[in-house]
């Protein structure tokens, strides 16, 4: 779909389409590069309950791009597109939850939801949940678990796998972020 299809779509409150927009200003794909439009377009589509659109705005709240930072809020977003089973907001959720980003630590509930998303095929998901097995953080220790989930990473993906649909909240480390 072009940009003015797009647009003409996001102007009479097609939620698709303002989310689909949004993440174009958010990268600069097809057009220029501007996270305040973004986080307008992402806003619009998530508060009629759009699940990727809430799961953009949680990221851009979670790092700061084209709104204040806003971690308690980021949490949020991401609860209310977990709650509709996006498995990229389950994965952002759990970060927050396994890190105390925005909401107190807690790692059994980032195990929940690093499992909901990674039963989707959710790949980073998955390494998040295999790190968890690997150092015992919320659920028993258990190696053997970890290697299994490390393996499903790699056949769906690669470990850096992201997030978000953004890809502005990257897996790069051993533990999640």
């Amino acid at each position: 779909m072009n940009v003015d299809t797009l647009q003409a779509a996001a102007d009479q409150g097609d939620a698709s389409a303002q989310c689909a927009l949004g993440n174009m200003y958010a990268t600069g794909r097809g057009v220029a590069k501007n996270e305040a439009r973004a986080v307008q377009l992402c806003q619009a589509a998530a508060d009629q309950g759009h699940a990727a659109a809430q799961c953009n705005l949680g990221v851009m709240c979670a790092t700061g791009r084209g709104v204040a930072k806003n971690e308690a809020r980021a949490v949020e977003l991401f609860q209310a597109a977990a709650d509709q089973g996006d498995a990229g907001a389950q994965c952002a959720l759990g970060v927050m939850y396994a890190t105390g980003r925005g909401a107190a630590k807690n790692e059994a509930r980032a195990v929940e939801l690093f499992q909901a998303a990674a039963e989707q095929g959710h790949a980073t998901a998955l390494f998040n949940l295999g790190n968890m097995y690997r150092d015992g953080r919320g659920v028993a220790k258990d190696e053997a678990r970890a290697m299994q989930l490390y393996q499903a990473t790699r056949a769906r993906g690669s470990p850096s796998a992201t997030c978000t649909r953004t890809g502005t909240a990257s897996q790069r480390t051993r533990r999640p972020r």
